[in-house]
């Protein structure tokens, strides 16, 4: 799939000092663009 953020979604993500968080926070954005449809997205 295809995404789009939001200049303020880098502004919020700079904010997080929790590396887990920002590894988690990718590891769904590399899952969203791997899949092909909604239904495709892991929970």
């Amino acid at each position: 799939m295809k995404t789009i953020f939001l200049k303020q979604f880098y502004k919020d993500l700079d904010k997080v000092k929790d590396q887990n968080i920002k590894d988690s926070i990718a590891e769904i954005i590399v899952n969203v663009e791997e899949a092909d449809s909604l239904k495709d997205i892991k929970n």
